[in-house]
């Protein structure tokens, strides 16, 4: 086929979802390779989130699968879900002042975002 545009966006930096269907992580490189093996031309690349954001995303997101496993199986600890929302907020405030102070390089995204097209 000729001539098209791929919008994408992928996540990188994430826990096992999906299992047992997880079956491939797409780095920005990965995604820079398939492209080119199926003859587009990367014309937009972004990486988004900075270390401290992403660090503050997987937290929470362990907090969070930690807490609802504790209600599901009805554990003692359910006892500490009051504190969970507040918890996840103060994340995720240091996650973004660690991000501001700590600026953006492109290590450690969460996302890759990326404009793919095929020539005429």
């Amino acid at each position: 086929m000729k001539g098209g545009r791929l919008v994408l966006q992928v996540p990188f930096l994430y826990p096992p979802h999906d299992e047992p269907y997880d079956f491939r992580r797409w780095t920005v490189h990965g995604l820079r390779q398939l492209a080119a093996e199926h003859g587009f031309v990367v014309v937009e690349e972004t990486m988004n989130g900075r270390p401290a954001e992403t660090a503050a995303l997987l937290a929470n997101l362990a907090l969070a699968h930690t807490a609802l496993r504790w209600l599901a199986e009805k554990r003692p600890q359910m006892a500490l879900l009051p504190l969970v929302p507040p918890l996840i907020l103060l994340i995720n405030l240091l996650g973004w002042l660690g991000g501001v102070l700590g600026g953006a390089d492109g290590w450690m995204p969460h996302s890759c975002r990326m404009v793919w097209e095929k020539p005429e």
